[in-house]
């Protein structure tokens, strides 16, 4: 039993009679021949004289795949489908391929538009639901009737009525899709080349030129909100009567792509083919090779070389071609009434502003209520759709339907991803990491002989994506934070320090580079280690003075390498008012400035530290006011000032 005998009245009626026709018109007059179905199939749609009446697709459709859905009829569905797939009649005139391919690309195109079709009667509040009980698949086959008919009746009258809104404009843009599989026959392909007339020349420059310039985009992504020159484009901005122009125009434009993509490496492969055989052929002459040899590897050089031709001239076809079809692309009125009812949709449940602010139109609420990240990215996606509506209805000649449908699906996105707010993530210890980082990265920055740079440059990428987590997250995305925390410790834990003497944290000790003197230490201490450290690998090794315990003025600290003990780094230690090394500014080195500004010392051997040492007030002299405060120093009445870092 039949749709059409169940008095469903599924059979065309005056309101759906021109949509049944313009789909059979559409698909079996224009883009498939109904000889390629069984004549036992289409007898019943051919009048006495062997005339096609129509009603194919209603058939096709309502009878048979979709009465064999809702019936849950699979082996009928089997049936239907085999008969698509096992058939082997004629398509616009050339044999169906013996695998079946070409029919199986007519199966999927079959399914597609039914599902296409489904998923249309979906859009306002369900209406193919209008009106029944149906909760769950079974409610759709049981006897149930809603308001004194039963819910697969009503389904059905839905259905009529559904599809004389969305029938046409869905069959049309599945019709392309359709007229492209039918094209897999090479033969029938070759009737739709375009070469270019006489020779134009055209490289790869012009290629790309033609790549760069018309730049297909449309993918969902938060720069096509913030992008004013970008560029949109899609199927929907084309007139239903010329979208195959699209079709044609992108399948195109993705072989283009795939030969710039892949340009310099296939060519270097070709030049090399054609060197090698080129160097073989050379090879063989020159050992005198047979004459059938000579003739083989003569025509393989021939072949390379023509190979190289048919490359150059694939990129002279394709930019020709993507000119020839892009010219002919028609773009359509646009419109946004999807756009509109998403948009008030979204304005009405949710409402729109800044984070916090009290949203407007009676929404069910407030943006507090969910977390700031998924709130900002709806706001975004608000104001975007919003702008597009203005767009359209101040100038609709500068919006192309794709930026409408575009703005429609990031705002349905932007929706279903919002999150009611759970309390904030834990940002402490990232904050802690970033500050660690930043310090070390400082660091590096003052002084470039610190770190391995390579090491740094690690870090520093690791910081700044670090510095760029969203701090808007909720408990739900900790997960995240943590794994930004744990990326930035290991860059962090990564840095290698290069093998050098380095001023211990905190203290304000003075490593002079220039002229490898270390200072800002204090007076009378044993050991260095409050003031200096090694970085990196190595140990370090002192050569002390005679007097006090040897870590005065003149003292030497270097840096050793611990895996081939070679001294690397050496700088004397400098304590202000100690000339004498024994760590002490007191009368005794007093009088070695006395002895000294009466020349009684040999002052051309006196080495520079030493009279860095005696320059105790810094003015950069040695004079009897410094012996002053050295005999002050001696007797605790002064404190020579050793001019570190405070």
């Amino acid at each position: 039993m039949r749709t059409n005998n169940l008095d469903l009245q599924t059979t065309p009626t005056t309101q759906n009679m021109v949509v049944w026709k313009n789909m059979d018109i559409l698909l079996w007059n224009n883009v498939l021949n109904i000889t390629w179905l069984p004549d036992d199939y289409v007898s019943s749609f051919k009048d006495s004289s062997g005339k096609y009446t129509g009603n194919v697709t209603h058939s096709m459709l309502l009878d048979n795949l979709l009465y064999t859905i809702v019936n849950l009829d699979f082996s009928q569905l089997n049936n239907i489908l085999t008969l698509f797939n096992t058939y082997q009649g004629t398509i616009a005139g050339y044999p169906a391929k013996a695998d079946g391919e070409l029919n199986q690309n007519v199966i999927k195109f079959v399914l597609t538009l039914l599902k296409r079709l489904l998923n249309g009667m979906f859009q306002s509040d369900n209406a193919l639901f209008s009106g029944t009980s149906i909760n769950c698949l079974e409610d759709i086959v049981s006897k149930t009737k809603y308001g004194g008919k039963t819910n697969l009746r009503i389904l059905i009258e839905n259905l009529a009525d559904c599809l004389s809104v969305y029938g046409e404009p869905i069959l049309m843009s599945a019709l392309p899709i359709v007229a492209k599989a039918l094209v897999n026959n090479d033969e029938f392909a070759e009737n739709y080349d375009i070469y270019p007339p006489g020779s134009p020349g055209y490289g790869i420059v012009d290629l790309r030129s033609r790549l760069s310039t018309q730049q297909p985009s449309n993918e969902l992504s938060q720069s096509m909100m913030t992008d004013d020159d970008y560029f949109f484009f899609g199927s929907e901005d084309f007139d239903k009567e010329n979208l195959y122009k699209y079709y044609n125009w992108r399948t195109v434009f993705r072989q283009a792509s795939n030969i710039d993509e892949d340009y310099e490496k296939d060519l270097a492969d070709l030049n090399t083919a054609l060197t090698t055989a080129q160097s073989d052929l050379a090879k063989a002459k020159a050992e005198g090779a047979a004459a059938d040899v000579i003739k083989t590897l003569t025509d393989k050089v021939t072949a390379k070389q023509q190979a190289i031709t048919d490359f150059y001239r694939e990129i002279e076809v394709l930019t020709y071609r993507l000119d020839y079809y892009y010219s002919q692309l028609v773009y359509r009125a646009v419109n946004d009434n999807q756009l509109r009812y998403e948009f008030n949709r979204a304005k009405d449940n949710y409402g729109f502003g800044a984070y916090g602010s009290v949203t407007a139109h009676g929404a069910k609420n407030s943006s507090s209520d969910f977390t700031r990240k998924t709130w900002n990215a709806y706001n975004a996606a608000y104001n975007f759709a919003k702008q597009v509506l203005l767009k359209v209805a101040n100038d609709p000649s500068s919006v192309r339907q794709s930026m409408i449908t575009a703005a429609r699906e990031l705002l349905i996105v932007a929706e279903k991803e919002l999150k009611f707010f759970s309390g904030d993530a834990d940002y402490s210890e990232l904050f802690r990491m970033i500050q660690m980082a930043q310090a070390r990265v400082d660091e590096s920055i003052e002084d470039a002989t610190i770190y391995v740079q390579d090491t740094i440059n690690t870090l520093i990428t690791a910081l700044n994506e670090a510095m760029a987590v969203d701090t808007g997250y909720d408990s739900e995305g900790q997960e995240l934070i943590d794994e930004a925390v744990t990326a930035l410790q290991e860059a962090y834990d990564a840095v290698i320090e290069q093998p050098q003497i380095a001023k211990t944290i905190g203290s304000t000790t003075v490593l002079d580079k220039s002229r490898m003197v270390v200072y800002g230490m204090r007076e009378k201490l044993q050991n260095y280690i409050a003031y200096v450290r090694n970085r990196g690998v190595g140990v370090l090794v002192y050569d002390k003075t005679t007097r006090g315990d040897g870590t005065g003025t003149g003292a030497k600290i270097g840096l050793k390498l611990d895996y081939d003990g070679e001294t690397i780094q050496t700088y004397t230690v400098i304590i202000f008012g100690d000339i004498d090394g024994d760590c002490r500014a007191d009368g005794t080195d007093a009088n070695w400035i006395y002895r000294y500004k009466a020349h009684m010392l040999d002052s051309v051997s006196i080495p520079d530290y030493i009279l860095d040492a005696a320059d105790v007030n810094g003015d950069g002299s040695v004079d009897y006011v410094d012996a002053f405060y050295l005999r002050q120093s001696g007797i605790q009445k002064y404190t020579v000032n050793q001019r570190g870092e405070v």
